[in-house]
């Protein structure tokens, strides 16, 4: 449940995936792992009243945007859930265990040949456990908390550094003081 006065965010799906081929007659089955759809992390923890997201530096060896800084996320796989997908992504690519607290974006990948854009949902999250934190991934060079005052000197993925300062600005203004209740308890 999301706190009241909480912005929603309207989920859509792109143009590309009403051009996928339907059979009839078709069951929903059938076709649940033909779309490929992506989920995003923002994930943020409180130390000594400073607030820190969790970040990554692409490897170099990365087809989009080698070398740039990203929050985590990746496919959501078959029968999983958004939150479910959140949870093991971080898991698996930082060694972080997250609260999933609310929806916050959408975005797209950009497509590839021969395939449709890839819709993505983004989530903000709080850190419960980062304990196993990955210092690398088999994805990333680096992994670490960076303080949100200093996000601007990494050199993100375009559009990211913007997104974490509003999403920066909705945990704070929303669940700052849930988690600090929780953190309590």
């Amino acid at each position: 449940m999301l706190p009241e006065g909480f912005p929603s965010v309207k989920i859509a799906a792109s143009p590309q995936v009403k051009e996928i081929p339907l059979k009839r007659p078709r069951k929903r089955e059938e076709f649940q792992h033909h779309i490929e759809v992506h989920v995003a992390a923002l994930c943020f923890k409180e130390e000594n009243n400073q607030l820190y997201i969790l970040a990554g530096k692409r490897k170099e060896s990365r087809e989009l945007y080698p070398g740039l800084w990203e929050f985590g996320g990746g496919q959501v796989h078959k029968g999983e859930t958004f939150e479910r997908a959140i949870k093991r992504q971080l898991l698996e690519e930082f060694g972080v265990k997250v609260e999933v607290l609310a929806p916050f974006a959408t975005y797209s990948i950009p497509p590839k040949e021969n395939r449709a854009l890839i819709p993505g949902l983004r989530f903000i999250c709080y850190c419960i456990d980062d304990s196993g934190l990955k210092e690398d991934s088999e994805e990333h060079d680096i992994v670490r908390w960076i303080p949100l005052e200093e996000i601007d000197r990494f050199h993100f993925i375009p559009g990211l550094k913007e997104i974490a300062h509003q999403a920066a600005l909705q945990f704070k203004n929303y669940f700052c003081k849930y988690c600090k209740t929780r953190e309590k308890e």
